[in-house]
C-alpha cells in the first residue's frame, strides 16, 4: 500500500506539471502575428527570442519549454491549413536614416556587407515559419531549424549603404515537416519613390520536436489564389530537383560521358606536348593552379554566435563563409569581386557551442568574368578530435575584368571543377556581366 504523502506528492506533482505546461501557453499570445511589419533586424531577432521563448544569456534556456511537446499534432491533418498570406512578414532595415544601423552594415567600398543580409535572411525565415503556425498552442510545439539555402540570387552587383533596405519572406511551400521561404530584398529609389527588387531567396526550415528532435508535423498548405498556388507548384519542383541533385551527386556516380571527355581534353591541353608522359604538367599563361587558390579560416564557436536553441546559428555560419570566399576571390583576382548568387547549401548537421570551425574555401571554376568559389565547413569537437562536415557553400562572383583560368591537377580537383560546372549551369549564370 503506498502512503497517504507519497499519493499527495505524486497529486502535486502532476498539478504542477499541468500547471507549468497550462501556464507557459495560457498567458502567452502569439506576436508573429502582431507585427506586420518590424523596423530593424536587431528588433526581429528580440521578438523571435520572445516567442520562442528562449533567454537571453548563455545556458538560460528555460526547461519548460519541452513542456509543450506533448501538445504537437499526432498528424498533420489535425492541423488547420495555412496560406502564403498568412505568414507574410516584412522587415525594414533603416540604414538610409539611422547611422548607427548603417554603421554595422557598411563595408570599407561604401556598400552593404552582403553576409549581415544572409544573417537576417535566415533569422526572417525562422520567424515567418513560426508565424505560419496555427496550432492548440500560442507558440509553436517544434523548433524550426535550416535545412538548406536552394538560392539566393541577386540582380545588381552592389547594395547602396545610403537607402532603406525592406526584406519581406512568405511560406511559398509546405510538406508534412518542412517549409519553403521564399525572400526578397528590395531597396527604396529616391527618383521612382518606390522599392527596387535586388535579389530572391530560397530556404527550407524543418520543424524538429524540442523534446528529442524527430521530425514535427507542420500545418498543411492551401493556396488562396493562384499566385500562390504557382509558388506552391514551383516548390514542389525545387523538391523534385534536390532529391535529383543529391542522386546524381559526383560522391554517389560517375560523371558523364561528356563530363569524361570534357575532363580529358583539359587534362591533355595540361601535359607538355614535347614529352610523351603523362606526368609532366604545364601551366599554360594566364591560367593557375586550383591548388594555390585555397584559403582557409578557424573559428572558435563561442556562445555570442548562438542560436535560439544554443546551437551554433546558421546566418553566422554563411556569413563567415561568404566573406572567406570573398576574401580568397579578391586575392586571386587582385581586383573587387561582385557576388551574384549563392546556391545549394546544405546544413547537414547542426555546429555545437565550443566546436572548431574549419572553413576552407577554393576556387573551383572561372570562365570568362564568372568565377565560382567553394568553401567546405568542418567542425572538430576539441575533447574527442572528431571531425565532421557541417556543410558546403557555393558562392558565384563576377568583376569588371576576366579571371585567369582554374586549372585542376588531381582527380579530386576534377570532380569539384564538374561540381561547380554543374552548379553553374543549374543557375544559369551568364559570363557577360
Amino acid at each position: 500500500m503506498i502512503p497517504k504523502y507519497r499519493l499527495l506528492l505524486f497529486g502535486l506533482k502532476n498539478r504542477l506539471q499541468q500547471f507549468s505546461t497550462q501556464s507557459y501557453s495560457a498567458t502567452y499570445t502569439d506576436i508573429t502575428k502582431q507585427h506586420p511589419v518590424i523596423n530593424g533586424s536587431k528588433q526581429l531577432r528580440k521578438l523571435l527570442q520572445e516567442h520562442v521563448g528562449a533567454k537571453k544569456f548563455w545556458l538560460e534556456n528555460v526547461k519548460e519549454l519541452s513542456n509543450i511537446h506533448a501538445e504537437r499534432a499526432q498528424k498533420q491533418e489535425d492541423l488547420v491549413p495555412r496560406s502564403s498570406a498568412d505568414s507574410l512578414q516584412e522587415v525594414i532595415i533603416p540604414i538610409g536614416s539611422d547611422l548607427v544601423q548603417r554603421e554595422k552594415y557598411l563595408t570599407f567600398y561604401n556598400t552593404v556587407r552582403f553576409g549581415k543580409l544572409l544573417e537576417d535572411l535566415d533569422t526572417l525565415a525562422g520567424w515567418v515559419g513560426f508565424k505560419y503556425f496555427k496550432g492548440p498552442t500560442e507558440r509553436a510545439p517544434f523548433s524550426l531549424v535550416t535545412a538548406c539555402v536552394d538560392r539566393i540570387s541577386l540582380q545588381e552587383n552592389s547594395i547602396s549603404s545610403t537607402e532603406d533596405i525592406k526584406l519581406t519572406g512568405f511560406i511559398s511551400w509546405a510538406g508534412s515537416t518542412s517549409l519553403e521561404i521564399t525572400s526578397y530584398i528590395d531597396q527604396f529609389d529616391k527618383e521612382s519613390g518606390t522599392w527596387k527588387r535586388l535579389s530572391d531567396a530560397v530556404f527550407v526550415m524543418v520543424a524538429r520536436s524540442l523534446k528529442d528532435g524527430s521530425g514535427t508535423f507542420v500545418n498543411p498548405f492551401k493556396a488562396a489564389d493562384d499566385q500562390e498556388l504557382k509558388f506552391f507548384e514551383q516548390g514542389q519542383l525545387n523538391k523534385v530537383e534536390r532529391k535529383r541533385k543529391s542522386e546524381e551527386s559526383l560522391f554517389k556516380r560517375a560523371p558523364t560521358s561528356d563530363e569524361r571527355k570534357l575532363i580529358h581534353d583539359m587534362f591533355l591541353k595540361s601535359l607538355d606536348p614535347t614529352k610523351s608522359t603523362f606526368s609532366r604538367r604545364v601551366k599554360a599563361d594566364n591560367t593557375v593552379w586550383m591548388e594555390n587558390t585555397r584559403l582557409k579560416n578557424l573559428l572558435i564557436c563561442h556562445p555570442q554566435s548562438r542560436n535560439l536553441y544554443n546551437k551554433i546559428f546558421g546566418g553566422f555560419l554563411m556569413r563567415e563563409a561568404f566573406e572567406l570566399a570573398w576574401a580568397n576571390t579578391c586575392t586571386h583576382i587582385k581586383s573587387r569581386p561582385s557576388v551574384i548568387a549563392m546556391d545549394d547549401v546544405m546544413f547537414r548537421k547542426p555546429v555545437e557551442v565550443g566546436s572548431l570551425l574549419y572553413l576552407s574555401s577554393q576556387i573551383v571554376y572561372t570562365k570568362g568574368s564568372y568565377l565560382q568559389t567553394r568553401v567546405h565547413a568542418e567542425v572538430v569537437d576539441p575533447k574527442t578530435g572528431n571531425v565532421d562536415t557541417t556543410n558546403v557553400f557555393h558562392f558565384h562572383f563576377t568583376s569588371k575584368k576576366e579571371f585567369p583560368e582554374v586549372v585542376p591537377m588531381s582527380y579530386g580537383e576534377y570532380m569539384l571543377h564538374l561540381d561547380g560546372v554543374r552548379h553553374a549551369n543549374s543557375l544559369g549564370v551568364s559570363y557577360d556581366w
